[in-house]
Formats: C-alpha cells, structure tokens, sequence
C-alpha cells in the first residue's frame, strides 16, 4: 500500500491507498462505498454511501499521483462490483477531457468485450460489444447506439479519438470471430452463424441455420432437459452463447405464457435454473448482458450480496432483474416438476 502524508479533516495524518479501499489515518474506507470524489483544486472530498464526507488535503507535490492511484484503485474495485468485467485484462484506456472548467476527467476503458465510460461522481456506463448496434462520428464525438437502451457518447478525446476507435473496432471483430467460433463448435452445420455475444434468437430469426440450430442445442447430455424446456416454452425458445473467461456458455431462454426460464446448456456441469416473471425476452436478455450473466446477483439476498450491493442499489437494471427474479431450480430429482410448477 502507497502512503502519502496528507490533513484528514483538517488533522495531520496518512492516506494509504490499497486494493479494498482507502486507509485514512486507520480508519478503511471501502471503495465500493465511496460513491463520488470531487477534486476542486488540491482539496479532495470523498462522498460515502451512507457515512460522513470525508476531505482530504496537503498532499503537498503529491497531489497528482494520489489522485491518479486513488481513481485507478477505486475504479477497478466498482468496475467489478458493478458487474462490468468479467476478469479480462484491459485492453486500453483513455481519457475524456472536462468539457468546463467544473467538470472532471472521465475514465473510458476498453476490454476484450465491452468498453466502460466512468466518471468520478455517477455510474459508469457499460458498452457491451454484444448489445452495440451501430456507432457514429462527428468529429471528435462517437456515439454508440446500444440494443434495448439508450445510446452512449465518447468524446474530447481529441487525437486520440482515431485510436480508440481503432481498438474497438479490433476487439469488436475479435468477438465475431469468437462468436463464429463457438457456434461452429456446438454444429459444424453452424459455421457461418452470425449472432451477438450473449443475445439469443428464435430459430426463425436463424434463417437457413433454424434446424442446425434447434439440433445442436437439443443434443447432448442435457437433451432431457432441453426437450423438457421446450415442451413447457409456450411463448418460445431462443438460443444464444455468451463467450465466458472459461469459456463459450450455450444458453437457452425458454419462454411460458408469464415466465420464462434462463438455462445454460452445455455439456459441464449444470447450473441451475433461472425463473423470472417476465415473457419480454429482449428485455430480460439484455439485463443478463449489461450483468455479465452474474445470476448470483439476481438470487442472493440482499444480506448476502456482499459487495455486489453496489450494484443492487445504484443499477436500474440489477434492481429490475432482482424484482422480475421467481425462483432458482437446482438440477436435482425434483427439477423437472418444479420447472413445469414455475414456467407457467
């Protein structure tokens, strides 16, 4: 942990800057509840979720370099407990310019599969790959449009808006090439399939992929269970892979007349069954994206979630899946006709 000598309040003490949080004279402020730092001039105010501000100043020529770890610590702390990285490295990182004197810098980091836009104060935004539709430029200024959610702007980058451009259009083709790739793993008959990472479609949406399509996701090991689910999908079934860091998850949204189900149907071992009352799959999809498919945010408690609370109380979309959440079905003995009791 880095120490910088530093007035807490107005009291001579140290700040430490560590992976957790930010030891202020002994005392650890945890980054996931540190919800906004304001720097005006060489005064720092931090805004904790639920306790006193705290100020910090008299970094004296160190100022810089505090600010820049702290920024650097406390964003990768939240990126993760927002549910926004998946445990790829970063790619590439820049930053946006104030647009005014009152405005700050604005972090914009790029991964293998989505770029994430991060302010001091706000949530940040996350740009999955898999729900980006199309993107403009005007000058300096890019503006992604997003599946299901309103478009997000990059800009002030100045000269290196053409880079960052560059990357993401690299890790963007990096992924269909990923996607292609694990389709034709599931069918050789699926080479050629073009789908987004982690969107599911309906076989008529497959074109001359539909059958390919149904056979491979209905084979396997979990054939049982997929032709169970198909059986009880009245609204219909839709087929995706979400490209996960151990690898590519086949999955299946299998929709009744006031729930549908969420699935994971490779050939490991099964995770288990998601119910939500809910039949809009778009919208349902979507927030599986924008979570990193992290189910485990939906279904545990709100004493369970540990740091992942951050992102309960902050997301809308973490507290919408959280409220449309039924219930999570193990694949034990029972599966079946608890399945059948809850996809109605």
């Amino acid at each position: 942990m880095t120490t910088y000598s530093a007035h807490i309040d107005g009291v001579p003490g140290t700040v430490g800057v560590g992976p957790h949080g930010l030891d202020a004279a002994g005392r650890t402020l945890s980054w996931v509840e540190m919800d906004g730092v304001a720097v005006r001039g060489h005064v720092i105010d931090l805004t904790m979720h639920d306790a006193p501000r705290l100020t910090v100043t008299r970094l004296g020529s160190r100022f810089d370099a505090f600010v820049a770890e702290l920024d650097e610590a406390r964003a990768r702390a939240r990126r993760a407990a927002l549910l926004q990285w998946t445990g790829t490295p970063e790619i590439s990182a820049f930053v946006q310019s104030p647009g005014s004197p009152d405005d700050a810098p604005v972090g914009v980091h790029v991964f293998a599969d989505g770029f994430t836009v991060e302010p001091r104060i706000g949530v940040p935004e996350l740009v999955p790959y898999g729900l980006v539709t199309g993107a403009t430029r005007d000058g300096y200024r890019v503006t992604f449009q997003r599946r299901g959610d309103s478009a997000v702007t990059v800009s002030r980058l100045g000269p290196r808006t053409d880079e960052f451009l560059a990357v993401v259009d690299r890790c963007r083709a990096h992924e269909s090439a990923a996607m292609a790739a694990a389709f034709a793993g599931l069918d050789e008959r699926l080479s050629g399939l073009a789908a987004p990472n982690g969107w599911a479609i309906a076989p008529e949406q497959a074109g001359a992929f539909r059958g390919a399509l149904v056979d491979a996701f209905s084979a396997g090991s979990r054939a049982e269970e997929m032709a169970h689910l198909t059986g009880l999908a009245r609204g219909g079934m839709r087929y995706g892979v979400s490209l996960q860091p151990e690898g590519p998850m086949p999955f299946v949204l299998a929709t009744g007349r006031t729930t549908t189900a969420v699935e994971s149907a490779d050939d490991g071992e099964a995770r288990a069954t998601y119910i939500f009352s809910t039949t809009n799959t778009e919208a349902l999809n979507h927030a599986l994206i924008m979570l990193s498919f992290r189910r485990e945010a939906i279904h545990l408690s709100a004493a369970e979630l540990g740091r992942w609370t951050l992102a309960a109380r902050t997301l809308p979309i973490v507290a919408w899946a959280r409220s449309m959440f039924v219930a999570r079905v193990v694949h034990d003995d029972s599966w079946a006709d608890k399945v059948t009791a809850a996809l109605r």
